[in-house]
């Protein structure tokens, strides 16, 4: 587990299309830790191809999930009008 959250981060340093796709994928994770790292990581690329994915998570069965999903839509400026 430990080395996948490590390239999870590393995806949101990169921030390029290709990360974010990546990183759109593993959102949809079954592991909370996954989701809940790619969330975060999609807010540092701030794709907004990824709005309506962060969007979703928002009502996902995990805190951190939806905590990081929250975040991250914070930080693109398209996905303000999620979080309203």
């Amino acid at each position: 587990m430990c080395a996948s959250i490590a390239a999870i981060e590393a995806l949101g340093d990169i921030a390029s299309p290709n990360s974010a796709r990546k990183l759109q994928t593993l959102l949809g994770d079954s592991r909370w830790q996954v989701s809940a790292k790619a969330a975060a990581a999609l807010g540092k690329v701030s794709d907004p191809s990824s709005v309506p994915l962060l969007s979703a998570a928002l009502r996902d069965a995990n805190f951190w999930v939806r905590r990081n999903a929250a975040s991250a839509l914070a930080r693109i400026p398209e996905g303000h009008e999620a979080l309203y």
